[in-house]
């Protein structure tokens, strides 16, 4: 049996040898359904089975339609995948389960589809080709055993005259990919029991670079759901705050100061404000709210003049933007270390080149991963 396409980008034609079987009750009788069972062999190592039954005068009363399609070489489906997704195939084998049922004009169909070993080609120009990040989508679905396997159900009345096939499987794998690629981080949840919360982001305590234990358990189930997808590299952005985490910087950088003039704290302040900006300043300071106590004729808040030696001393504490970009690359490599240290493969992670500021999430700094497929 020879089967030509000459409505793809490029003409698709594919051969069944040695094809052979039986058709049995053949009628023009609508009352008695024939069956008819072929086997055939697809070059170089395919097979491909069929069976039927129905009527041939009344296709749309009650159809069965099986096909069996089993190692058909993937680089001659280039021909579609140009078509539809812009890649040809550099190789891979292809086995497909269709199963389609008519009853009185409603198709109910599936398809259910195993790739194996696939590997996709030069990209090739297609007006018709899926906009989505293909090679992502390929890499999420792609199994430890360089499997990928799709169930796609189709279903239509077969008499409308708008109803067509072939784009409502396509519109069905459009649909598979686009929600894959836009929530992947779901998807892998769904693979190890997770959450796509947990499994897409940590979170930092403002100015700081080290996972809590519960950020580094949660890191854990990521390894694993990157096991089951090995085509797949994590992306690791290097983030910060900007004021939320110069802010924290500040306070940490405070309390180092004091603590090295080793002396008691108050004492600390009072050393490090006449210091930085200037013993006068520091009496007038102190006679103000001696002044200010007196006017209201109660004693002395000292909690209140140290709180503004601390604010003054802050507020001169300078935190640049290297610095920010330094704690942002920190946080991608405690993440590198951590995963890296329970076993994930180094060509697995990649670090964002440039650091990016990111808004608080609650009272945290959120670091969102991304996804990105191998490099073949």
């Amino acid at each position: 049996m020879n089967f030509v396409d000459e409505t793809l980008v490029i003409p698709f034609a594919t051969r069944v040898e040695a094809l052979a079987g039986s058709a049995e009750a053949l009628t023009s009788s609508a009352d008695r359904r024939a069956e008819l069972r072929l086997d055939g062999r697809i070059p170089p190592t395919g097979s491909a089975h069929i069976e039927a039954k129905g009527s041939p005068t009344a296709p749309y009363a009650d159809t069965e339609v099986e096909l069996n399609f089993k190692g058909v070489p993937m680089p001659s489906m280039t021909p579609w995948t140009a078509t539809f997704a812009g890649y040809r195939v550099a190789g891979g084998r292809l086995s497909l389960d269709l199963l389609y049922q008519i009853d009185n004009g409603n198709l109910e169909a599936s398809n259910d589809i195993v790739i194996h070993a696939m590997r996709l080609g030069e990209p090739i120009e297609s007006p018709r080709a899926m906009d989505i990040p293909l090679r992502l989508a390929l890499a999420l679905l792609r199994d430890s055993d360089d499997n990928i396997s799709l169930g796609i159900p189709v279903s239509g009345r077969v008499d409308d005259p708008s109803f067509n096939l072939q784009p409502a499987i396509l519109g069905a794998i459009g649909n598979i990919l686009t929600n894959l690629v836009s929530a992947p981080f779901w998807f892998l949840a769904s693979l190890v029991g997770g959450s796509e919360e947990k499994l897409g982001r940590v979170v930092y305590a403002p100015g700081s670079a080290t996972l809590a234990d519960d950020q580094a358990s949660q890191l854990l189930l990521l390894e694993r759901a990157l096991g089951e997808r090995p085509e797949l590299q994590l992306v690791l952005p290097a983030v910060h705050a900007g004021d939320a985490d110069r802010a924290a910087l500040r306070v940490r950088r405070l309390a180092e100061q004091v603590a090295a003039v080793n002396l008691p704290s108050e004492q600390a302040l009072r050393e490090l404000f006449a210091e930085r900006v200037g013993a006068a300043k520091l009496e007038a300071l102190e006679t103000a709210h001696a002044e200010a106590s007196d006017a209201t004729q109660e004693g002395t808040d000292r909690g209140l003049l140290l709180a503004e030696l601390e604010q003054r001393l802050l507020g001169s504490i300078e935190i640049p933007d290297a610095e920010l970009d330094d704690l942002a690359r920190h946080r991608a490599e405690a993440i590198y270390v951590s995963l890296t240290e329970t076993g994930l493969d180094r060509t697995r992670l990649r670090i964002a080149a440039d650091a990016s500021e990111v808004k608080l999430a609650g009272e945290q700094v959120p670091l969102s991963f991304e996804l990105d497929a191998l490099d073949p």
